[in-house]
């Protein structure tokens, strides 16, 4: 999950998102919104890395 969100993180450095912001949207996405980070699960994780790549 770490390399995840360096590389997230890295990929979008111009628009300012940083790893508690990027956290944040996943747990959205997850529709989790209210989960706070000390609350993450390895389901949360699991979640991100599975998601990386989206079809266009």
């Amino acid at each position: 999950m770490e390399q995840f969100l360096d590389n997230v993180v890295a990929e979008n450095s111009d628009i300012g998102i940083d790893q508690d912001i990027l956290i944040k949207l996943l747990l959205i996405l997850n529709d989790k919104p209210s989960k706070e980070m000390s609350d993450l699960m390895a389901e949360d994780a699991e979640f991100a890395t599975m998601n990386v790549f989206r079809p266009h």
